[in-house]
């Protein structure tokens, strides 16, 4: 077995740890997990290391250099895989991983509050977005609540069944 570090953003990390029952962080690449995040992995490993033109600042970059260094996600690739697909990930293939993840959070986070405004319509959304936040123990310094209930306020439209 091998293990690829990945940076992942704080509080995708634990949401993903959680979700896949990962501890210590660390994730079994798998065809058969529950979101298909191993065959997503599998398929942004390569044989060989991707350079990249330092010179051109694309939004990977700068969302790359957004990330602490303390916060990554360990995959443990097995032989098998490492043999087909390589070891290698480039950084825009980093950002796709995030923004996969970060797509299972926003739409979890949006299902969990829509049903609690469908349960109880005075709720206030940012107490449901710290009940939400609490279940993956995501703390204040992973992510602002604030940015939860703006990233909610601003999406709540396209993401509502609610009419």
């Amino acid at each position: 077995m091998t293990i690829v570090k990945i940076p992942i953003k704080p509080h995708l990390r634990k949401y993903i740890a959680r979700k896949l029952d990962a501890p210590n962080f660390l994730v079994k690449v798998s065809t058969t997990d529950r979101i298909g995040l191993g065959l997503f992995i599998m398929r942004s490993l390569c044989k060989k290391q991707v350079y990249i033109n330092p010179f051109i600042e694309p939004k990977e970059f700068k969302f790359l250099s957004s990330i602490p260094e303390n916060s990554t996600l360990d995959f443990e690739v097995g032989h098998k895989y490492s043999e087909l697909y390589g070891l290698f990930i480039s950084q825009s293939r980093i950002y796709e991983i995030n923004k996969f993840i970060d797509n299972f959070f926003t739409n979890e986070m949006f299902a969990f509050i829509q049903s609690l405004i469908l349960h109880d319509p005075t709720i206030i959304v940012k107490y449901a977005l710290d009940d939400f936040i609490s279940i993956y123990d995501i703390s204040d310094e992973d992510i602002q609540l604030e940015s939860l209930c703006k990233t909610f306020s601003r999406y709540k439209d396209e993401y509502s069944y609610i009419k």
